[in-house]
This record gives C-alpha cells, sequence and structure tokens, in this order.
C-alpha cells in the first residue's frame, strides 16, 4: 500500500483504500486495522466484504462503499433494476454509500434509468459512478460532466485499469479532464490509479496548475 507522504500533508482526507476482492477474513482485519491506524476516508470493497468489515469501522469515520459493476452494452430495466436491489442490501448491511462501474458509452443509458430514483436510492447516501479513465475520449468530457450532473452524483471515480506506461497517456488524460472542467460540477473525483504514487504525484500537479480549487475535492483509492 502507497504510505502517506508530502502530497497529503494538509489534506489527510485525501486518500482512502481500494480493497481486492480476493481478502479472506484474515486480511479484511488487517485491512480494517490499516484504515483505523491511517484515519482514511473511505474504503471500497466488493459487496460481500461490506457485511464484514462494517462492525470494524462502525465506530470510525470512514465511509464504506460497496463497488458494483455493470456488464457492457446490457443496460436495460433488468439491469439496472437488479444492481439497485443489491445496493439497498449493501445499505441495509452498513455500507455508506455505492461505486457503479459502467461504460462511458453507457453513461447516457444509465442515467436515463436511474435519475428519477437516484434520490429516493440514495437518501443520506452517497453515490459514486466509476469510469475506466483509458475509456474516456479527449471529446468526451463535456458530456460526462453533464451526465453525472444530472444524477447529481457525489462523485466520479477514474480507474486506471490498465497502465501501459506512456501509451496510456496518462497526463493528456488528466489535463483534458481539468481542461474541461466545469465549475457547475459539485461533485468530487476520485482515483484508483493502481500501485503506482507517481500517478497520484502526477494528478496533484496538475490539478495544483489547472484547477487548484479542487485539491479539496480530490481522493485517491490506494490498493491493499
Amino acid at each position: 500500500m502507497i504510505e502517506k507522504n508530502v502530497l497529503f500533508d494538509g489534506s489527510p482526507n485525501r486518500l482512502g483504500m481500494w480493497c481486492g476482492a480476493d481478502k479472506e477474513n484474515a486480511e479484511l482485519a488487517r485491512v480494517a486495522e490499516v484504515i483505523v491506524e491511517e484515519s482514511l476516508s473511505i474504503v471500497s470493497v466488493v459487496p460481500s466484504v461490506v457485511s464484514i468489515i462494517w462492525p470494524w469501522l462502525e465506530k470510525v469515520s470512514t465511509r464504506i462503499f460497496a463497488r458494483f459493476y455493470l456488464p457492457n452494452k446490457k443496460i436495460d430495466e433488468a439491469s439496472v433494476s437488479d444492481v439497485v436491489q443489491k445496493i439497498n442490501a449493501t445499505f441495509k448491511q452498513g455500507a455508506n454509500g455505492a461505486q457503479v462501474f459502467l461504460s462511458v458509452s453507457d453513461l447516457k443509458k444509465f442515467v436515463d434509468y436511474i435519475r428519477v430514483i437516484r434520490d429516493d436510492l440514495f437518501f443520506d447516501k452517497e453515490f459514486s459512478v466509476g469510469l475506466d479513465l483509458s475509456d474516456v475520449g479527449p471529446f468526451d468530457w463535456n458530456d460526462l460532466y453533464e451526465e453525472a450532473r444530472k444524477l447529481n452524483v457525489n462523485s466520479v471515480l477514474f480507474a486506471l485499469v490498465k497502465d501501459m506506461g506512456n501509451k496510456s497517456d496518462f497526463v493528456g488524460r488528466i489535463y483534458a479532464m481539468l481542461n474541461a472542467w466545469n465549475n457547475d460540477n459539485e461533485f468530487e473525483l476520485h482515483f484508483a490509479l493502481g500501485p503506482d504514487s507517481m500517478r497520484i504525484e502526477q494528478v496533484v500537479r496538475l490539478v495544483e496548475q489547472l484547477q487548484p480549487q479542487l485539491l479539496d475535492r480530490i481522493k485517491f483509492l490506494v490498493n491493499f
């Protein structure tokens, strides 16, 4: 796990944890221990882990997010209804929010289905849409932000699913993201960038240069 460093001085709430799907109970106990020790602001877990980890985190301020994945190009009433039921179940088990991952091309259709029930479903809970950063084209940002506003998400989570080094054009993608930022956006920007702390540093430096007002609205979920 990436350790805290100078990038997080003055912003301890900028760091969260991404908990892998393959953790045994003993490992989950260690996950909870690290979260409490480091005062991490959020943790992302698969739905089956929520009921296990919640008793360890019940008395701390860390917010538990259950993450869900919608199949590519299969957004319909049945798939959305299914994920809504599963989200509700994790809320009853102690989750503070949900992260729903889907493809950029499916975002508009997903918004059309769920925006009507969004406020009821996420009453007093947090809602995050998760996207593969490499899936976002250079001219997609304005439309992406518009859909996120329609859905009134608390955050948009960008995952670097496969880091291909320079071929990922990571800096260029973050630059385009920040250059297209709309001041009407009220949501946070969250990032799951894998084990390379350099990627976190690149995001922080670009935010400082291009959109410094967002420094208190970015979070990084680091692998455990």
